[in-house]
Parts: structure tokens; sequence; C-alpha cells
């Protein structure tokens, strides 16, 4: 406790005004602590948002570069899917020009027969196949089996 000489006349007068100031420079000196840690705890939340924010456009730049890298391997899935098509029209074209003259020449003719039908255009799935890889009913897809080509 501080000590303070105050004439007021009252003997407590000193003692009472030392108590006094002292409360109120504990009170103020709380209030600057809690002051001191609001500030520090707005700057922890600061950074943290600084922080979940620099995370969150990292993940968004990671996923645009996982969806970026994912539609560029589609893309080339699908140019070679498309030459691989176009390549099996073309050999399907010269095959049928050659077939009719494998009669002729088809010594065999379980090979004139395999030509034959694989120049058939396909059939689609009927909902009553039942797959022998998996027991499932229609084309599902569940095992090689199921893939109807």
């Amino acid at each position: 406790m501080s000590e303070i000489t105050i004439s007021t006349g009252h003997p407590d007068a000193g003692r009472i005004y030392a108590e006094a100031l002292d409360q109120v420079t504990a009170e103020r000196d709380a209030g600057l602590a809690r002051e001191a840690a609001l500030a520090q705890n707005l700057k922890y939340a600061e950074q943290g948002y600084l922080s979940i924010a620099e995370s969150a456009d990292a993940s968004a730049q990671t996923l645009h570069e996982v969806i970026t890298r994912l539609k560029a391997e589609r893309d080339a899935l699908q140019a070679l899917l498309t030459a691989a098509d176009e390549r099996a029209d073309v050999l399907e074209g010269l095959l049928r020009k050659v077939h009719p003259f494998t009669n002729d020449v088809a010594h065999d003719v379980d090979v004139w027969l395999e030509i034959d039908a694989a120049l058939k255009p396909a059939e689609p799935a009927k909902d009553e196949h039942v797959c022998t890889g998996c027991g499932s009913k229609g084309w599902t897809a569940n095992c090689k089996e199921c893939v109807p080509y």
C-alpha cells in the first residue's frame, strides 16, 4: 500500500485514499492485462484466419490442378479411343471389301464364319441376360463377364 498524507482532518483519510488508489490501480492493471490478452488473442485469430485462408487457397489450387490433370487425361483417353474406333472402322471396311472374295479361297469354313459373324451389327444387351460370372440379371458390369463386348 502506498503511503499518502492527506490533510482533511480525518485520521484515516490517507489510508482510505491509499487503499482506494491501490484498488483502482489493481483494476486498471487487470484491465490492461485483459486488453493485452485480447489483443494477443485477436492477433492469433487473425493469423489463424490467414492460415486457414491460405490453406483453403492452397486446397483450391490443388483441386484445380487435379481437375485440370484429370481433364487432360480424359481428353487423351478420348483421343486414343477415337483413333482406335476410326482404325476399327477402317479395318471393318477393308474386311467388308475382301469378304466376298474369301469364300473362294477360304479352306477353313470356321474362319469364314467368324469373319461373317464379326461383320454383323452388334445386338443390344437384353435384360434377361444372367451373368455367368456374378449371377446378376442384365448387364451390370459387376465383373468381367458382365461387359457385353
